[in-house]
């Protein structure tokens, strides 16, 4: 039976629906089954859903270590290769190459952690932006580590919304108990 908690179209203004009868047992035409955010890492690649505290430390750790193993590797082939990079421009395009992955990481996890803290998306930029800094030696010294952290610290002190929203289900919770998936199809 389709409930105020189902309706994805009417959740935010569910009085100018029009379409859901409490009376009919089959779910609002209109209703989207959410996401389900409760299994850890699992949509660790996609930039839509939400993810909690936990899963956010732990994809940025494994961001950075993910970029110096990256780093590692590419030199090795370079050095394998015979190929040396002497050249201000050739360091800065490998270490570019080297951070992709991990960029693309850290701003999955932030983007997904703004959707379940109810922030502006543009939080998730603040650790990318700087980690970018100082990987690439534009601005050095303790200033904008301590901004990326503050970014990070600002995402991840608020616990996520309850209960289900337009991103998903809430990822702390089991869930089973956030929908009801009886008579869903």
């Amino acid at each position: 039976m389709c409930s105020i908690e189902q309706c994805s179209r009417c959740r935010l203004d569910f009085d100018c629906c029009g379409y859901y009868d409490h009376t009919d047992p089959t779910p609002c035409s209109h209703f989207v089954k959410p996401i389900d955010n409760s299994k850890m890492f699992a949509r660790w690649y996609k930039f839509s859903g939400r993810i909690g505290r936990l899963e956010y430390v732990l994809t940025l750790l494994i961001s950075v270590v993910l970029y110096f193993f990256v780093l590692l590797g590419i030199g090795q082939i370079l050095q394998l290769a015979g190929v040396t990079i002497e050249s201000t421009v050739g360091i800065c395009v490998f270490t570019l190459s080297a951070m992709i992955p991990s960029v693309y990481l850290m701003l999955a996890a932030g983007i997904k952690r703004t959707h379940d803290t109810r922030v502006s998306v543009w939080y998730a930029l603040i650790p990318v932006v700087v980690a970018l800094c100082l990987m690439l030696g534009v601005i050095p010294g303790v200033i904008p580590i301590l901004i990326g952290i503050a970014g990070c610290v600002y995402l991840f002190k608020d616990a996520g919304e309850d209960g289900v929203n337009e991103h998903g289900s809430n990822p702390t919770q089991p869930y089973a108990e956030q929908i009801s998936l009886e008579n869903i199809s």
